[in-house]
């Protein structure tokens, strides 16, 4: 499209003709008494033309001779009438263009190249038209430009996120993983590292055609915004789209079947391999269409928000007890720019799920992750290894008039721009706004597909409408930058075998051989890199060929997985052999071996994998590479270069971390990409949580630092144990009040509609001038005991009184309770117990009272490996029974259980004969503050929790 910048006019007659009609007047003024000879003055000369500048080039994909070059005045990516063309390139694909002082190094270079342009490298016609461009120098002086496949995408990452040519630059050659700036004349010099970038250029280029080609029909459709998709429309999104695909395509250069090619088996090798890219981590129609669509809305230019603010970025319902969403929110003060200009947000998964063992359901939030397991991942944020909690704050600029922005999310561990439109959904039905809108939209976030957004059946939304202020946005999400990172995991260390097993054997040969016995069990976990190189030479254990039923291996059937370490696997991507029935599984295991000695070079492998026991069987190489190690901080970390196209389809690249005497498997999720996304605002979004039966609404809290001082003085004064109870006993709570307005609350009662004996585990938020207060809830089991489930109404209009003695809640709904300290036996086992840790909130706590009862409070459940945990037997929650302790001899006996919410977690281990009675030694320090315990499953120490 071109814009209405008028193009610029000759510059030889207008100023002698502004210089002469200025002399005439003068004459004439003369003459009027104006004083002065009444001579004809002589008109000055005009000024000379400013002598335009010559900006030399090179355009390459090959050499391209026959191609236009021009000087992109109004930047609007195409050559317009008026503006500085050269004449067509020669042999060497050189051109010239003289552009006015003025404007050298404020524009790009474009250049268009026919389809009867003639490559170099082929010395055939490149058969399809296409455009190349090269961003602005900056540079005001002659100088040379080079325009290639690279450079075109630096432009193409300036464009679609209005990043710096610096940042699209660093960007490319990351993803790329090239030596040299995307903006080098990699065919100056004759190195290994020019070689690889003229390969990547031309890999480029072919996949470019190859994408445009496979979205050549979204040209002339309709968009989301009601208009018509347009040729030049389709052409941004390709570039797109091959920016996200750069590892990959730099994945295919690393292949033996591009990098070892010539001539015309090279043309070839690219083409396929262009191909591939495209199925593999191309762009499809639907999300270059929803894309563009979005383009076209009028950016989200609204005015920085002065309350709580929020989005709703996934949402799955299945029912009241299994559900799972993230938001993204911002308290009152979040939303007040820093000194830097930036907003905070924090990040929350919320996921609530039935157990297999009781009726009601744990809830669980965290902040970073795609599980509340992997929530204590840890990253590189360039200075130390750090995790993010819940709660946390990330930051995010002010949006600009095109409705941009750039995040930081999680300290470092991944960084972007973002480009919003909102759409008023206000009186709109949810139900067809989620059937029109959200679940027509390509994609998804946060691990749900957009087409399965809320509950399978939007009837259940009934007749609800958005209420004022609903939004529907749609946003664009590009990441530039992603950290380093690994999982903590125990299941996330290395592990291998001996050099007598990892040299692999044949034992159809040999029985003896060392593999052919080797084990899981027998695997031992590395505690160095160099294990992990030494270990892993990519030697199969040949296995004689097996059976089982009607299924069958394949002859020879090779075991890989005893010399070779995992990069991934990828689910549903191998095809099963023919003639081996269900032997295998469908799953695809990438892997990769090392050379050792003095060499960093890697092979990777595809695998297969047997269905049985997940091993890795019969590889077959896909290219080769090398690692490299870098120390940051007390760390030493493995990366690669060089891995294989089909490694971006696992999401991550594969890294290694040894740290602490182990070595985990660790990742780095790819930069690059852009994600098109639906989000509802917090008006919205609650409208549809409120419509849905068991769900929390969002009410963003305010972190302890951002509270009035006030408030943080009630806090204060709040930290210690408290306790309330029914008159009749029935029903009680103890609640635990930490540092900065961390809680744990346990609750005791009969399990009835949406409540049970439980825990809720979270941080308050107080208002100290209304009294009223909110909560960020980490885990939930007693349901509607705690916090979690208060509507907004209710939260509004509920008051907490705060003093040294008590606690009194006053709610519309429940009336007045009031909670008074705790009251404990500092010489006796009478009190609130803390399993591990005096500090930490997120453990078991034992509450023994002076009655001979005994509350668990279990925030965990069930950890162990094992049934209990995968069929969720063991769920967070809590137990009531009697006990009975003689201090003399230390003996604690459980029994006589009320109820029991944890399943096999606890004093009666459902899995176990021990579920009437529990037996231990409960020994007290000499200060009543701490006490060892000798139980049935090991020896523990517990510390007791002061009522204040």
């Amino acid at each position: 499209m071109h814009t209405s910048r008028p193009a610029p006019r000759p510059q030889s007659a207008r100023p002698g003709l502004v210089v002469t009609g200025l002399a005439a007047g003068l004459t004439l003024l003369a003459g009027c008494g104006g004083g002065g000879s009444s001579g004809t003055p002589t008109p000055p000369p005009p000024p000379p033309a400013p002598s335009a500048v010559t900006i030399t080039g090179k355009a390459v994909d090959g050499a391209l001779s026959g191609a236009i070059a021009c000087y992109d005045l109004n930047d609007n990516g195409v050559c317009d009438s008026g503006e500085p063309t050269s004449k067509a390139t020669g042999a060497d694909g050189a051109f010239s263009l003289d552009v006015q002082p003025s404007d050298v190094g404020k524009h790009r270079v474009v250049v268009q190249v026919p389809a009867t342009a003639i490559d170099a490298d082929t010395g055939a016609a490149v058969g399809t038209a296409y455009t190349l461009q090269s961003p602005a120098t900056g540079t005001t002086t002659a100088h040379s430009v080079f325009v290639s496949p690279l450079t075109t995408l630096v432009q193409g990452h300036v464009d679609s996120t209005g990043a710096s040519v610096a940042e699209a630059v660093a960007l490319v050659q990351a993803q790329a993983g090239l030596a040299v700036s995307p903006l080098t004349d990699f065919t100056a010099a004759g190195d290994a590292q020019s070689k690889q970038a003229a390969l990547l250029a031309r890999l480029v280029q072919a996949t470019t055609l190859a994408q445009a080609d496979a979205l050549k029909t979204v040209a002339g459709q309709s968009d989301l915004s009601g208009g018509t998709v347009s040729a030049a429309d389709v052409a941004k999104q390709v570039t797109r789209a091959i920016l996200g695909a750069l590892p990959a395509i730099a994945g295919k250069v690393a292949e033996n079947s591009v990098n070892a090619a010539s001539g015309a088996a090279l043309a070839t090798a690219l083409a396929d391999a262009a191909k591939v890219v495209v199925a593999q981590a191309g762009m499809a129609a639907e999300d270059a269409k929803a894309a563009i669509g979005t383009t076209k809305l009028p950016p989200d230019t609204s005015a920085n928000a002065t309350s709580t603010t929020a989005s709703l970025t996934a949402l799955r319902y299945i029912d009241a007890s299994n559900w799972y969403f993230r938001s993204l929110e911002n308290s009152t003060a979040d939303n007040v720019p820093d000194a830097s200009g930036n907003l905070r947000y924090t990040s929350t998964y919320r996921q609530s799920q039935s157990s297999g063992y009781g009726p009601l359901p744990t809830m669980q939030a965290w902040s970073v992750g795609g599980s509340y397991a992997r929530r204590g991942d840890l990253h590189w944020n360039g200075k130390a290894w750090v995790s993010c909690k819940l709660g946390d704050r990330y930051t995010t600029s002010v949006r600009d008039a095109q409705g941009r922005a750039t995040y930081n999310y999680c300290d470092g561990r991944e960084k972007g721009r973002s480009a919003r439109s909102a759409v008023d959904i206000a009186g709109q039905s949810i139900a067809s706004v989620f059937t029109t809108k959200i679940r027509t939209y390509p994609g998804g976030a946060s691990g749900v597909a957009y087409a399965d957004w809320g509950p399978k059946d939007p009837a259940l939304f009934g007749s609800a409408t958005f209420p004022a202020g609903a939004k529907l946005y749609y946003q664009t999400n590009t990441i530039t930058e992603t950290a380093l990172a690994y999982d903590v995991q125990d299941s996330a260390i290395a592990t291998g075998f001996g050099a007598d097993v990892a040299t692999g054997g044949d034992a159809r040969v040999s029985a003896n051989v060392a593999c052919a016995s080797a084990t899981s069990a027998t695997a031992v976990a590395f505690t160095k890199l160099e294990d992990l190189i030494a270990r892993n030479p990519g030697k199969p254990c040949v296995l004689a060929k097996a059976t089982s039923g009607s299924d069958v291996s394949l002859d020879p059937n090779e075991s890989w997985g005893t010399s070779t370490a995992s990069l991934g696997v990828l689910a549903g991507a191998a095809t099963r052999p023919a003639g081996t029935g269900n032997w295998y599984s469908t799953d695809l295991r990438l892997r990769v071996a090392f050379t050792g000695g003095d060499s960093k070079a890697t092979t990777y492998f595809s695998c297969l994998s047997r269905a049985a026991n997940a091993s890795a069987r019969n590889c077959s190489p896909l290219g080769t590479g090398s690692y490299s190690i870098q120390t940051l901080g007390d760390a030493r970390v493995m990366t690669f270069s060089g891995l294989p196209a089909l490694m971006q389809q696992a999401g991550y690249s594969r890294v290694f971390v040894e740290r602490g005497g182990k070595v985990y498997y660790g990742y780095q999720n790819p930069a690059g990409a852009s994600s098109n996304q639906v989000r509802l605002n917090l008006e919205a979004a609650n409208a549809v949580l409120a419509a849905l039966s068991g769900m929390p609404v969002i009410n963003p809290t305010t972190r302890f630092a951002e509270l009035s001082n006030a408030s943080q003085t009630a806090l204060t004064t709040a930290k210690g144990v408290w306790f309330a109870s029914a008159a009749d006993g029935s029903e009680f709570s103890v609640l635990r009040i930490g540092d900065n307005g961390r809680y744990l609350d346990g609750a005791m009662g009969p399990t009835q509609g949406r409540e049970q004996t439980g825990h809720e585990l979270g941080w308050l938020d107080y208002d100290a001038g209304n009294q009223t207060f909110r909560a960020l809830v980490e885990s939930n089991s007693n349901g509607t005991r705690g916090l979690l489930f208060r509507s907004l109404d209710s939260q509004s209009k509920s008051t907490l009184a705060v003093t040294a003695t008590q606690l009194q809640i006053a709610s519309p709904s429940d009336g007045t309770s009031t909670l008074v300290r705790l009251t404990d036996d500092p010489a006796g086992i009478v009190g609130l117990w803390a399993l591990g840790s005096a500090t930490e909130f997120n453990t078991q706590h034992f509450l023994f009272l002076p009655s001979g009862k005994v509350l668990m409070i279990d925030p965990l459940g069930d950890t162990e490996p094992g049934e209990c945990l995968n069929l969720r037997k063991g769920p967070p929650g809590g137990e009531y029974a009697s006990y009975t302790y003689d201090k003399a001899s230390g003996t604690l006996q459980v029994f006589g259980k009320a109820y029991d919410t944890n399943g096999c977690a606890g004093f009666f281990d459902i899995g176990t004969t021990a579920n009437t009675t529990w037996s231990a030694t409960f020994t007290l320090a000499s200060d009543g503050m701490t006490a060892s315990v000798q139980a049935p499953g090991g020896s523990y120490t517990v510390y007791r929790i002061a009522p204040k």
